[in-house]
């Protein structure tokens, strides 16, 4: 993987223009979930599980 080199103050200024949900999207995914978000979200791209459509995850 290549190296990166971000200043603190750079990456403290980008957090601060994140809106909501990119600081919840940036929680999860710096927290112990993220691998398995990851595979689901792997698995979803792949096909192999269905995702449910909105009318079927609320029984509309």
């Amino acid at each position: 993987m290549p190296e990166v080199t971000v200043s603190v103050q750079n990456l403290a200024n980008t957090i601060k223009k994140l809106n909501k949900k990119q600081i919840e999207e940036l929680s999860i995914l710096i927290s112990d979930q993220s691998k398995e978000l990851s595979s689901r979200r792997n698995d979803v791209l792949e096909n192999k599980v269905k995702t449910l459509k909105r009318d079927e995850v609320f029984d509309v």
